[in-house]
């Protein structure tokens, strides 16, 4: 999260730096949450709407293998859902304090006699920051309610509603970081404001042996971005501040579908359609914050459907197969209101993907699938003719070893890229960059010693490079790995450990990026009916950096205007404590 929260966030995930979300598909019950055509990123990902509380679990699926994996699942895909545990469920309010003046107050209404699923919370919280320039603001209302059944169908709501206004100070040189406090800035009247708006309604039913859910989803987003990373490098009177404006309405249906078959067979079925529609301008500002220039000015509807058809074949009790293919179809139609002029285009993909499991004892697991997946062009390459979808193709061989209390899991992988895709912070939006690959591997363990006790560690080491020139991708760590402990009881103490190190980074232009590592803890004490918890976050209070970009940039009137690019640094948060208070009723 480089800056203030509420801006989307940075993911690694298998040797890709999803810098706005772009190459990671997350989904919140059903409802896709990944913005195609977003005016500051292809992808862009919004997370700050989520009440953390209210997320009861995370379904995660590297690689591309399933055939509901659709648009920027290059990387994984990741399902939220909401809900409370009976042990957690009831009528709950928590404060909060922190040591950067952050406020913060949750109440949330989960009954008892009602499904894990059922839960509404509403959350306020202020943060001036850290540092310079760093304060935020939200209001968020997020809620999933089951609304009983409508002939032989299960119905299921969801909605939320959400407002954010934050600061975006921008990266500092590296050579000027000794003259500036943690957390300094060169800007200080630019940021942020995002909203949303969402509805969603899930049936699932049975006909016969067919198990059906559908959700029918709309969604309402605005995102406004005043930023400026290069000081007046490009534009020496006006300055190079420049103002992003989106506007998006979007609505769809999924439908998922399984069958058993004779003879060991099952079918899987999956279809999806949906209409986006973006209005976005870019507009230069002066030093007075004045637009003087627009540099965009777009607007395009997206019509989008995609099948998926599979069959599962399971020959032995220890061996399953799946093989089925996915088709994606889209139609862009816009209007460049700055050439000016129309485009439309039409592009699709077909996606094979397949999958064997074998267990030869029942510990013990092996897997190997295949999946190419598509990441869908922006609205605006439609205006260049001859687009198609960036594909993906993703090959892995992996094992698992679970018994009672110890789970442990390795792979290797392959990932080849159409297109990658990287930030241009001179541009202020991502730009193509050519094919790319990806190889590497991961282990995984989690360990419970005794029911309270959970200890776990990842590590994955992966080498990305550029196809044609066989120079590393910008921005992809060539490891990561954490560490956890937690300590937990259902009334009583709890406590824990969690630790991130990121290895070295390349960066563009020969430049790398040093290692990053962050060690943050958890100390609480629950009783009947109260709770009283302290977070303490970066523990050793280490001097890290959030984020790492090499680009050219002018800030100091005094210096010498120069193109050639320097590191800039995101600083990383210093060590910050919040302390809460929690009342169940």
């Amino acid at each position: 999260q480089h800056g203030a929260e509420g801006k989307g966030v940075e993911l690694f995930v298998r040797g890709f730096d999803a810098l706005h979300g772009q190459d990671v598909e997350v989904l919140l019950g059903d409802v896709p949450l990944n913005e195609p055509s977003n005016v500051h990123a292809h992808g862009y990902l919004d997370l700050a709407f989520i009440i953390p509380e209210l997320v009861v679990g995370i379904d995660a699926t590297k690689g591309v293998a399933r055939l509901d994996q659709g648009d920027f699942a290059t990387a994984a895909s990741l399902g939220l859902r909401l809900g409370v545990p009976a042990a957690e469920r009831g009528a709950r309010v928590v404060l909060e304090a922190g040591t950067t003046s952050r406020l913060r107050a949750l109440a949330l209404y989960a009954p008892a006699d009602r499904p894990e699923g059922d839960v509404v919370g509403v959350e306020l919280m202020r943060d001036p920051g850290f540092g310079q320039h760093r304060a935020s603001r939200r209001i968020s209302a997020l809620g999933q309610w089951g609304l009983g059944r409508l002939g032989g169908a299960r119905l299921e709501g969801l909605a939320a509603i959400y407002g954010g206004w934050f600061d975006l100070p921008g990266a500092l040189r590296l050579e000027d970081l000794p003259r500036y406090p943690v957390g300094g800035s060169y800007n200080t009247e630019t940021g942020g404001t995002s909203h949303r708006a969402l509805a969603a309604l899930t049936a699932r039913a049975r006909a016969g042996a067919t198990r059906l859910k559908a959700t029918a989803f709309a969604q309402a987003r605005a995102l406004r971005l005043d930023e400026n990373f290069t000081g007046d490098l490009a534009f020496p009177e006006q300055g190079d501040r420049h103002l992003q404006t989106h506007v998006a309405w979007s609505g769809g249906l999924r439908v998922h579908a399984t069958r058993p078959l004779a003879g060991g067979l099952g079918l899987r079925a999956f279809s999806d359609a949906h209409a986006h529609r973006v209005d976005q301008q870019i507009d230069r500002l002066d030093r007075d914050g004045l637009p003087w220039n627009r540099a965009r000015d777009l607007q395009s509807t997206r019509l989008a459907g995609a099948l998926g058809l599979g069959l599962v074949y399971a020959p032995w009790e220890a061996v399953e197969l799946f093989a089925g293919a996915r088709g994606d179809v889209l139609r862009e139609a816009g209007t460049d209101r700055g050439a000016p002029r129309t485009f439309e285009g039409t592009t699709g993909q077909l996606s094979p993907r397949a999958g064997l499991t074998v267990t030869p004892w029942a510990p013990l697991k092996i897997q190997a699938a295949y999946g190419r997946g598509l990441r869908s062009p922006e609205a605006s390459a439609f205006s260049e003719g001859g687009v198609t979808p960036t594909a993906v193709d993703h090959a892995e061989l992996g094992l698992r070893f679970t018994r009672p209390g110890l789970d442990v899991g390795a792979a290797v992988f392959a990932i080849a890229l159409d297109d990658e895709r990287l930030f241009d912070h001179a541009a202020g939006v991502s730009l193509g960059q050519g094919a790319s690959r990806r190889r590497g591997l991961e282990v995984d363990a989690d360990y419970r010693p005794h029911p309270a006790v959970l200890l776990g560690a990842s590590f994955t080491r992966t080498d990305a490079r550029f196809t044609a020139l066989d120079r590393p991708v910008p921005g992809v760590p060539t490891w990561v790995a954490t560490a956890r402990a937690a300590y937990a009881l259902a009334r009583g103490l709890g406590a824990g450990l969690t630790g991130v190190q990121i290895g070295e980074r390349p960066l563009a232009h020969g430049a790398r990026a040093g290692p990053a590592a962050v060690l943050s803890g958890r100390l609480g004490y629950r009783w009947a009916l109260c709770a009283l918890d302290l977070e303490v976050e970066n523990l050793l209070d280490a001097r890290w950096r959030e984020g790492e970009f090499d680009f050219a940039s002018h800030w100091d009137p005094r210096a010498p205007r120069s193109a050639l690019p320097v590191i800039h640094v995101f600083p990383g948060p210093p060590r910050q404590a919040r302390l809460g208070f929690t009342t169940w009723f």
